[in-house]
């Protein structure tokens, strides 16, 4: 019930990033706030392991598992981060909400296919309903994609944002059958700062953080405790825990945070028809996390 319960969590935070980033977006330049939210990260991630006097880990992995590593962290922080950044400048935050609903399924197929992970009837039917619940939550936004297939610029870096997750889940997996997810996490965020740091001094790093204002520092640390320390470090202990394929189902709530997130922090209107959506996906998700066969 825990983890359940953290993948849930997990999933609103994963929204506060696409609304924080929206909120920022125009004030910070993209390699600067992502390093800036992984940092803290790491920097909380190796504390916790130096209290558990497990910092020697860190040499643990060997020359593969390194290469596997520096390919994590490169999707699933700096490609994923960096290709929503750029995608959010022109992407509503619901309209993005409504691409990244692929995610769940998209990582289950690769999982089946790859781990040979499976789901029963029940965790199926809940994940449908799930998204069932996601498109009326969505409603006229939803319409408005339907209607208009065609990707603008923005639309194409929300999904080359997505298809760099789908990696990193599927990676994490990999790397979670011979490491924790404590020791998963911290290097993969330790070397996703030492990628990062050559673009963000181009960037002019150190001037960024001089001229920073209140609201960029506050949405930046909140992203960095929650969307990114604790996000990462609970979504690894989910698939270490539920199989890869079935943590990306509890995503499937990712857009009704970001529909939540967006009418408390940005003023988008939040009707009936989008509660009863918000209630069915919950409905979802319950049915999905009943499933004991992974």
């Amino acid at each position: 019930m825990l983890i359940r319960i953290k993948l849930i969590l997990t999933t609103l935070f994963i929204g506060f990033v696409i609304v924080g980033n929206k909120i920022i977006a125009s004030d910070v330049p993209p390699y600067s706030a992502i390093i800036l939210r992984f940092s803290i990260a790491t920097i909380l991630l190796l504390f916790l392991l130096a209290k558990r006097k497990e910092l020697k880990q860190l040499l643990k992995p060997s020359h593969t598992q390194w290469i596997a590593f520096v390919v994590l962290a490169f999707s699933g922080v700096v490609g994923y981060n960096l290709f929503m950044l750029i995608g959010v400048k022109t992407v509503p935050a619901i309209r993005a909400s409504i691409l990244y609903a692929l995610f769940p399924m998209l990582t289950w197929i690769a999982a089946w296919f790859i781990f040979k992970e499976r789901l029963t009837l029940k965790a199926m039917f809940g994940s449908l309903c799930c998204l069932a619940g996601v498109v009326l939550a969505l409603g006229q936004g939803f319409q408005d994609v339907t209607s208009n297939l065609s990707l603008n610029i923005g639309d194409i870096f929300i999904l080359l944002s997505l298809l760099c997750w789908v990696s990193y889940a599927l990676i994490s997996k990999w790397l979670l059958s011979n490491f924790d997810p404590l020791l998963v996490t911290t290097i993969t965020c330790l070397v996703a700062c030492v990628l990062l740091a050559p673009f963000a001094v181009v960037e002019d790093f150190f001037i960024v953080l001089t001229t920073l204002n209140t609201t960029a520092w506050i949405v930046i640390v909140i992203q960095g405790i929650f969307s990114t320390f604790l996000t990462f470090l609970w979504y690894c202990e989910g698939m270490e825990s539920l199989g890869a394929g079935k943590a990306a189902l509890f995503l499937n709530l990712m857009p009704v945070a970001t529909i939540l997130l967006a009418a408390v922090l940005l003023g988008e209107h939040l009707c009936i028809v989008q509660i009863s959506g918000i209630l069915l996906a919950c409905t979802g998700v319950v049915l999905a996390g009943q499933n004991k066969e992974v």
